[in-house]
Order: C-alpha cells, then structure tokens, then sequence
C-alpha cells in the first residue's frame, strides 16, 4: 500500500503535469467554494447581502475532505458591520478572507471588502445591492527547480437581493473582470460566472420554523450545480436539514445556538456524501462553522 504522504505528493503531481499538457492555453479557474452551510452566509457569494439582525457579524468556517484528499481543506472568515435605520436604508460593508488548499503545494487565498445599501420598497419587501472588490492569488510551490509560481489577479463581485417576509431571492455575477495571469507557463483566468440563490421561510408553528432554499451556480455550459434543501429549526435554538447538489453530494445539517435573545452564538456541522452521485467517494468532507451577532 502507497502511504498517505506519496498519494499526496503524486495527486498534487498529476494535477501539475495536467497543467503543463494543457501548453499555452488558458485554463478557467473557478472557487471551489460549495459549502453545505452555504444559507447561513450568502455573502460570501452575493455581496448584496445582510444580515437580517445585529450590527455586527462575524462567521468562519472550515472545510475538510476525508480519506487520502484529506490536505485538500478550505478556511474562510467573514466581518460584517451594519447600520440600521428605521424606515431607511440600511448599510453595510464587509470583508471576507477565504484560502483553498489543494494539496500541500497549491493554495489560493482571496482576500476582498465590500458595500451593500439595502432600500425599503415597502413595510415588507426590501431591495439590496452590492459591490465587492478584492484579490485573489494563485500560488504554487513545489520541492523541484523552477517549479515555484504566484500571481495576484484583480477579483471583484456584484449583487442584487430581494427579500420579503418569507422569500429571499438574490443574483450575483463573480469574478467579474475576467482577469488573466501567467503560471508557471500557463494563462489563467478567472471566468466570470452566475450565482442565484432562494430561500422561503415559513412557521409550522409557536416554534417550528421550515426554511426551503435553492443555489444555482452557472459557471460554463458544462459546469453547472444546483444545490437544493430543507431546514427545520426549533425555537431558534437548534436546526437541522438535508440537502443535495446534483451529480455530487448529499449532506447532513446541524445548527445549535446559543445565547439567542442577546448575542447569538451559533456552531455549525455538516457531513457532506456522494452517495447518490457518481462521483468518487473522495468527495466525502466535513463542515465546522461558527457564527457570532452582536445586537
């Protein structure tokens, strides 16, 4: 049997030597940002989001793959500060910090701050929307002569979000400049690409609450995912769900929170599957995420 460290170093490889078979032509380069805790922040894809309480928020979450890919992790946090005022606009700026590492030699960090303004139509249907601006770098480093790279490419993402007493419906384009670099010989670029989101919240009861939500993320004719779900929460203290992302996984949700009525403090876990895709079972991944709202 391999050990883990030589199928880590030869996937890394193989993926390199992929790279170079392409020759000069440019590859798309797209985040591999599919989390299963995706409803609890939607500002990490819609930069026209807000929170719906509190005028400080903080999130970080933490992703890992399971078995001989388990280098491949992503780590991400978010800040969020929003002013609020009665029957006026409301206010927003963020910025978040996200890094995949794709092995131990391939890791691209992103790095970008943002503005969101959300006006009030009506008592109950609110229009926001949003402009993101950052970097992201593509960095490789391999144990071989001349095989270490980076480059700094310009990111930037815009938005627009609905929402209603129960529906929440957003549209984002990312990566918006198409922006190209040069690695190690090969062009890259970040194509830009689409992402719509929808979410319907309505009471079962006192204290049941049932949350439907849909993603879809466009990307090329041949990349395209949809992610759909449901979530029960109790009492705003505790949720749980299912969801799937077509011909990929299937996931297990939890969220517990805590200190709800002043400063909540919610813990996030998801077990995502391929069990009903035909993907490898390579694809089996952890979620651990924290939120904080301060009021």
């Amino acid at each position: 049997m391999l050990s883990r460290n030589f199928r880590n170093i030869y996937v890394t490889y193989a993926i390199v030597v992929c790279l170079w078979c392409k020759g000069q032509q440019t590859n798309n380069s797209f985040p591999d940002i599919y989390t299963s805790t995706y409803t609890n922040f939607v500002g990490y894809d819609n930069p026209a989001y807000i929170p719906k309480d509190g005028r400080f928020s903080l999130y970080s979450q933490y992703k890992q793959r399971l078995g001989q890919f388990s280098k491949i992790v992503s780590y991400s946090a978010y800040l969020d500060k929003t002013w609020r005022r009665e029957n006026k606009s409301t206010n927003s700026i963020k910025a978040i910090f996200w890094n995949e590492n794709l092995g131990p030699y391939i890791s691209r960090p992103r790095f970008s701050v943002g503005y969101a303004n959300e006006l009030n139509l009506s008592e109950q249907v609110k229009l926001g929307l949003g402009l993101s601006l950052g970097a992201t770098s593509i960095n490789f480093s391999a144990q071989t002569q001349g095989g270490t790279g980076n480059s700094y490419i310009p990111d930037g993402k815009i938005g627009l979000m609905l929402n209603t007493k129960k529906l929440t419906f957003g549209i984002a384009s990312l990566q918006i400049f198409n922006a190209k670099s040069k690695i190690i010989g090969n062009d890259i670029r970040l194509k830009r690409y689409w992402d719509l989101y929808a979410k319907y919240s309505y009471d079962l009861s006192a204290f049941w609450r049932l949350d439907k939500f849909a993603a879809f993320d466009y990307r090329t004719n041949d990349e395209m995912y949809l992610q759909a779900g449901i979530l029960a929460s109790y009492d705003e203290k505790i949720s749980f769900g299912l969801s799937h992302r077509t011909n990929y996984t299937s996931s297990v949700l939890t969220k517990i929170t805590f200190f709800e009525d002043k400063s909540p403090i919610s813990v996030l876990f998801c077990y995502n599957s391929p069990i009903f895709s035909k993907k490898l079972k390579e694809l089996n991944s952890l979620e651990l995420g924290i939120t904080f709202t301060l009021k």
